[in-house]
């Protein structure tokens, strides 16, 4: 399963920024929804290259399209549902310490009050998606 974290109410930067893709930047969005869709189909099981640890029980899930190198930060809860909590897109070899702090900040913030921060049901934007977006999986 696989979960936005939500700032609050409305305010859901990762899955925000994920749509813009869908309308300005097609093959990127369908690269993170693959992505997505592998996440949520293999959870803990999903290893390199696909996801990599980034320590303190955060990790990457990693996307590669036309040389640009997108990533998903995310955490694992308990039920093994994966939280998506930040968002990037990587120009340096290593993932920056801020983009780390941040997603560190909202792993924290999560864990005292789940309910407030997750945005949507498991499986709810899949569901949402069109067929076009689900074209090759």
């Amino acid at each position: 399963m696989v979960y936005f974290y939500q700032e609050s109410p409305g305010n859901v930067p990762v899955w925000d920024w994920v749509q813009s893709l869908r309308v300005k930047d097609r093959r990127r969005y369908k690269a993170l929804f693959r992505a997505l869709i592998l996440l949520t189909a293999l959870g803990s099981d999903l290893r390199r290259p696909q996801t990599a640890a980034l320590g303190n029980g955060l990790f990457e899930l990693r996307r590669e399209t036309d040389g640009v190198q997108l990533r998903l930060i995310f955490f694992y809860v308990p039920g093994g549902i994966a939280v998506v909590a930040h968002h990037l897109i990587k120009k340096t070899q290593a993932v920056p310490r801020s983009d780390i702090e941040l997603a560190l900040q909202r792993k924290r913030k999560y864990e005292l009050d789940p309910d407030r921060h997750t945005f949507g049901d498991p499986g709810w934007w899949i569901e949402r998606s069109d067929s076009d977006d689900q074209e090759g999986l």
